[in-house]
Parts: structure tokens; sequence; C-alpha cells
């Protein structure tokens, strides 16, 4: 679990939200901690194999950890969100939606990616509309994660997981 109040305090600066990490090679590092990697293994003359590494979410969180102190992102509170559920379950994804819910009532004007000055709010906040598409997202995102979660394992019925609560 994370500290929540450390999540949410302001930066130091004149933005209360920090920086923009979205070209921050750091975060663009953590983006790629979040992908399962594939490994080919070429066996002399044999056919090549493959293996997948599932993604380690404690990783994910430490590297989360040290872009806290740097920028109030969407885009890392869904990483964190993510990361969360797959370590903590149904208490981690409570725990980063309340971040993600909490840091838009205190930061909205100052949050990142930046609202666009647009005629619609809708248009000014299309980024960020983008970054929360991540939860939803049943292939690489949240979604997905949560269907592969085993939340509960009665000993009757066996192990019940999110794609068995659809």
């Amino acid at each position: 679990m994370i500290d929540l109040a450390l999540w949410l305090n302001p930066l130091n600066g004149a933005n209360p939200s920090g920086e923009d990490l979205r070209n921050d090679p750091a975060f663009q590092e953590l983006e790629r901690l979040t992908e399962a990697q594939l490994k080919v293994v070429h066996d002399g003359g044999n056919k090549a194999s493959q293996s997948t590494s599932s993604v380690d979410w404690a990783a994910v969180l430490e590297k989360s950890e040290e872009l806290r102190s740097r920028g109030r992102d969407l885009r890392l509170l869904v990483i964190v969100t993510r990361a969360l559920a797959n370590e903590e379950k149904l208490a981690g994804l409570t725990q980063g939606l309340t971040l993600i819910a909490r840091t838009f009532d205190q930061y909205w004007d100052t949050m990142h990616p930046a609202l666009r000055t647009s005629a619609t709010p809708r248009d000014a906040a299309l980024r960020r509309i983008n970054a929360l598409l991540d939860l939803q997202n049943g292939k690489e995102g949240l979604l997905a994660n949560i269907r592969q979660t085993v939340f509960f394992s009665p000993r009757a019925i066996g192990p019940i997981s999110g794609r068995d609560l659809e």
C-alpha cells in the first residue's frame, strides 16, 4: 500500500503539481516496466521457444515512488492504480481509485496532462480522458489485470477471478 498523504501533498515550486512527466526518461522506463516481456530462446538447430515474463508490479510501485515527488501526472496515477490492484487486489484497487479521485479534487486545475485552452471542457481535458482510458483497457490495462486477478478462493468453489465476476 502507499501513503496517500505523500501522494497528495503539494509539490515545491510554482506549480503545486510539479512537472509534466510525459517526456521524462524515468517515466518512459516506468511505462516499459508495465509491459510483459517476451523472451525468445534459440536452441541451436531447434525451433525457437518463447516465454513471457509477467510484470513485476512491486518494482513498478517502487519506480512510481521515485516519480511521485516530481509530478502530479494522471498517467502516473493510472499506473500506480494498476500496480496497487495487482499487488493488493481489491484494497489496492480502492486505494488507487481514491488517489485518482482525491487528486482530481485537489489538483484539477494544475495536474498533468495540462488542460488545453479549448472551447469545451471535454476538449480541454481530452489528454486526461485518454489517460483514464487505460483503466478500461481490457487487453493491456487495468481491466485486463482485474480479469486475471484471483480475488477469492472459497474451499467449496475454488478460485474466483475478475473474469468469473463479469
